[in-house]
């Protein structure tokens, strides 16, 4: 009851079954390639990451997110990657677009350096 809001349970990052929501947007093989990227940095750094690549509706992919707790959200989509960076964001934080390489720096940053 202490760990939640209107959208559901909201783990501490010591707690969270995961800490990092990787989700991918879209079927293009630059998606796929920094989204992989991506989760081998992250697990590399000590982070638990469930990569979400299924083919579902953002909203879904968002909501489940939410729905298990996990404290922070990297998003990989078409557009972003057009300008060369992806969206990342602490649960409920208005999300910062970051290059994809800044990523795990900012992670480690927002969970207070311990994964």
């Amino acid at each position: 009851e202490q760990c939640h809001d209107e959208a559901g349970i909201r783990w501490p990052a010591h707690l969270a079954p995961f800490q990092v929501s990787l989700v991918s947007l879209g079927t293009a093989e630059a998606v796929a390639h920094v989204s992989r990227q991506l989760y081998t940095a992250l697990a590399e750094a000590g982070f638990e990451v469930l990569w979400d690549e299924r083919n579902e509706r953002p909203g879904v992919k968002f909501k489940d997110a939410e729905l298990m707790g996990i404290p922070v959200k990297v998003v990989v989509g078409e557009r972003g990657l057009a300008e060369g960076v992806v969206e990342v964001g602490l649960r409920r934080d208005k999300p910062v677009t970051l290059a994809p390489e800044e990523v795990p720096g900012w992670v480690a940053g927002a969970l207070g350096g311990a994964a």
